[in-house]
């Protein structure tokens, strides 16, 4: 299979602390790939390397295509408005306006006509700016570190609808580095999770989809009887916690069985609802099996 980005056992040695260990990842053109782990994970470490903004320590990569980057702060110049930033950026990679500064500004949302400098911008107004920076050039692979991060709601939102209109509309692919998965997963198509400096696993969104669980949660009045209940009807996997509920975690399983036969031996049920694994759970669950493990 050709990728618009692969590498092979990328590593990155900082003296003694080896932030990045030997990570191969394998992005598709029209990928939207999110690239998951918490701060201190190597994120932006690998996303400098594969950006040749630092050099690997070892291992090798294969890009074969022009590359947009946006890691940390976008970088312009506070006293231009947004559309003389661009056009500074595309002269300097030698490139004719001809409209194009006006058009990639307006693309992220901004106003071209605006005579509003860039050091008074909104965050938002900030990395829309930065995105149009990274545009220039018309890149094929767009590298992303933490686009939301500090946005408000309404922010995300914006960010959400601008990275999906460039990859649907233009075909760019993204590798997009976050910590904020809940918003991630609204986006990706497939996924890259890293670990103290190691990629343990790489998924794409339908895999995701079969991998994730499924799980009945009640509140009953007599969580001992309810247990009982259930397993002497052949349910495998109940739990119970703490806080007085109850899990079934059985394939199939359903609810309107389970009330039924709870009631009809006497147990209340106060609530029942389906609850279905999130990202975020199944890369905490990820991550605590695989601490110091390679990838699966």
């Amino acid at each position: 299979m050709e990728y618009i980005l692969s590498t092979d056992k990328i590593s990155k040695k900082y003296k003694k602390c080896l932030a990045v260990d030997q990570v191969s990842i394998h992005i598709k053109k029209g990928d939207i790939y999110g690239f998951i782990g918490k701060n201190g994970a190597g994120k932006t470490t690998f996303l400098k390397v594969i950006s040749g903004l630092i050099y690997p320590t070892a291992g090798t990569m294969n890009v074969p295509a022009k590359m947009g980057v946006l890691i940390e702060s976008p970088g312009f110049y506070g006293n231009m408005t947004a559309v003389e930033n661009v056009r500074l950026k595309m002269k300097y990679a030698g490139l004719e306006d001809n409209g194009g500064a006006l058009e990639l500004v307006k693309l992220v949302g901004l106003d071209p006509d605006s005579n509003k400098k860039a050091s008074d911008f909104s965050l938002g107004m900030k990395q829309r700016l930065g995105i149009a920076l990274a545009l220039v050039g018309d890149p094929e692979l767009m590298v992303l570190d933490e686009p939301i991060n500090g946005l408000d709601p309404q922010g995300i939102v914006e960010m959400r609808d601008i990275i999906m209109k460039l990859n649907q509309e233009r075909g760019i692919t993204f590798i997009i580095a976050s910590h904020i998965l809940e918003e991630l997963s609204k986006t990706a198509t497939r996924y890259g999770i890293i670990n103290e400096g190691r990629l343990i696993l790489e998924i794409s969104n339908e895999e995701l989809n079969e991998r994730l669980s499924e799980r009945i949660v009640m509140n009953v009045d007599d969580i001992v009887a309810a247990y009982k209940i259930l397993t002497e009807k052949g349910y495998k996997s109940v739990k119970r916690d703490a806080h007085g509920q109850l899990y079934v975690f059985d394939n199939g399983a359903d609810s309107s069985e389970i009330v039924r036969a709870l009631v009809l031996g006497g147990v209340r049920v106060y609530t029942i609802q389906k609850h279905r694994e999130s990202l975020e759970e199944f890369y905490l669950s990820v991550t605590a099996k695989n601490r110091g493990g390679a990838a699966q």
